[in-house]
């Protein structure tokens, strides 16, 4: 349990074939995970990265650190808080005639 906001500790370790992965459900400590300083700690496992690649390619799912890091550069644009406003918009007029009918 955690002292300070009394959530119980909610992770584990989870085996893919013969890698170990670890599932974590703390905010906080998945912040650490993703921050800038361990970003290229945790990469895709080999497994991952061969098992998929002939369904997935080579792309931003698939590469670790500096690759990855490249093409996150390429596309953070497109996640500009001014562009996803018009996704938005244009998602909600969109399914809204949908379900109109």
């Amino acid at each position: 349990m955690n002292e300070a906001t009394n959530v119980p500790f909610f992770r584990f370790v989870l085996w893919w074939g013969v890698e170990a992965r670890l599932a974590v459900f703390q905010p906080e400590l998945i912040k650490e995970i993703l921050s800038t300083e361990h970003r290229y700690s945790y990469g895709k496992s080999h497994l991952q990265q061969k098992g998929n690649q002939d369904f997935i390619g080579k792309g931003l799912l698939m590469v670790n650190e500096e690759a990855w890091a490249h093409q996150r550069r390429i596309v953070a644009p497109a996640f500009h808080t001014e562009k996803l406003k018009v996704i938005r918009a244009v998602t909600f007029i969109w399914s809204s005639a949908m379900a109109a009918g």
